[in-house]
């Protein structure tokens, strides 16, 4: 038996077998088919997920008495080294709620999420990161700093401030001066509370589904693991390593798909090479070596996007230039791109990890974007070509 007759054996075996199918269904199942939050495009937009988390820490509409920030304010205490600041605040999570006035404002002074209680005279200022870095320059020493300083500037009389640094991987703040006053967190320990209050308690139909939309999206995102889904997909692979691998030899990736909405959008001069067909193009050729590009034996300037398995490369290939003894080759390529040969030169590369996280419609608007960036390229190229050789 041949290799592909051997492999289309273990691909058969793979897909007739029950017990296979059982597991996939349950792998499947396990992320949900219509998340609300994920359509909203809260995954990657601070604002949208500052939001959110404004709605869960609060007492309004689910009637949770404020049990999601106690449950996060807790681990942040775990996650922290212990000192006077956190002291105080693990003897305030544990008041009662009755005994708390909080109110929560969403963008206040630019801060994502303020938490004030004017009855205990505590404020706590949560900045929320989401697959970003903090602005850690400028006159007001970056952006913690200045709303450490808003904080204090405003809220002299409250006793006690806390500051709390959210990210995904639980980062520390650049400068020093702000690791010392900033606590930090991550987006998992919140996921954690709210699968434990899920588990818990009896939830309004709209509060449990938006709940369990944001747990279903930490796990869409890698940002919270998923034991259940790791055991299935450990279960099958551990039995199917075979087929799978077959499988994963020949899936088509994010970045094929990207590259697919790319080329849509041109015309190419050749089905095996990846040269757009452009006028100035073919006025360089003509130019050049008085041929078509068809007809010529040698290469002159062309626009490539290559697609290669971990990466896509679009850029100007102009690979004889620097053993071309053609003066008007060499005299055109200088009027274009300067003095230094080089035979190839990048407009953009996407590498696989830029785009193997995103949706379908994320990939549109990625492609979108990367043919309005080349476009515009293309646009300079022809007005210069147009130029020198009419």
């Amino acid at each position: 038996m041949g290799k592909k007759a051997e492999e289309l054996k273990i691909i058969e075996n793979f897909i007739f077998d029950d017990s296979v199918q059982d597991t996939l269904e349950k792998i499947n199942s396990s992320v949900m088919n219509f998340n609300i939050l994920e359509i909203t495009g809260m995954g990657s937009q601070e604002i949208k997920h500052s939001n959110i988390l404004g709605w869960m820490f609060s007492d309004s509409e689910h009637n949770l008495e404020c049990k999601i920030l106690e449950g996060f304010l807790k681990k942040v205490i775990e996650a922290n080294e212990v000192d006077e600041t956190t002291n105080f605040l693990k003897h305030y999570v544990y008041l009662p709620n009755k005994k708390r006035n909080i109110t929560i404002y969403r963008e206040k002074d630019n801060i994502d999420l303020l938490i004030v209680d004017d009855t205990n005279k505590v404020v706590i200022a949560i900045e929320n990161k989401v697959y970003a870095s903090e602005r850690a320059d400028g006159e007001d020493g970056g952006q913690l700093q200045k709303y450490f300083d808003i904080v204090n500037d405003k809220y002299k009389d409250f006793k006690n401030k806390y500051f709390i640094y959210l990210t995904i991987d639980q980062s520390i703040p650049s400068a020093t001066d702000n690791q010392n006053i900033w606590l930090c967190a991550t987006h998992e320990m919140i996921g954690q509370v709210v699968e434990d209050v899920i588990e818990s308690q009896n939830l309004l139909p709209k509060a449990e589904m938006i709940l369990t939309s944001y747990i279903d999206l930490l796990k869409r995102r890698n940002i919270m693991e998923d034991k259940n889904l790791e055991e299935l997909c450990k279960k099958i692979w551990d039995k199917n390593s075979k087929a799978l691998d077959i499988l994963f030899r020949y899936r088509t990736t994010n970045l094929d798909k990207l590259y697919d909405l790319i080329i849509d959008n041109y015309n190419f001069y050749h089905d095996d090479y990846n040269d757009i067909k452009l006028d100035a193009i073919d006025k360089i050729y003509q130019y050049i070596y008085k041929q078509d590009w068809q007809k010529s034996e040698k290469r002159a300037i062309d626009i490539q996007i290559v697609k290669k398995p971990t990466y896509i490369w679009i850029g100007y290939y102009h690979p004889e230039i620097q053993s071309s003894d053609n003066k008007s080759f060499k005299k055109l390529y200088k009027d274009i791109f300067g003095l230094k040969e080089q035979k190839e030169k990048r407009i953009i590369m996407l590498e696989e990890s830029d785009v193997e996280d995103l949706s379908d419609d994320e990939l549109q608007d990625k492609a979108n974007e990367i043919v309005r960036q080349l476009n515009l390229k293309i646009e300079e190229l022809e007005k210069v070509v147009n130029k020198l050789v009419g």
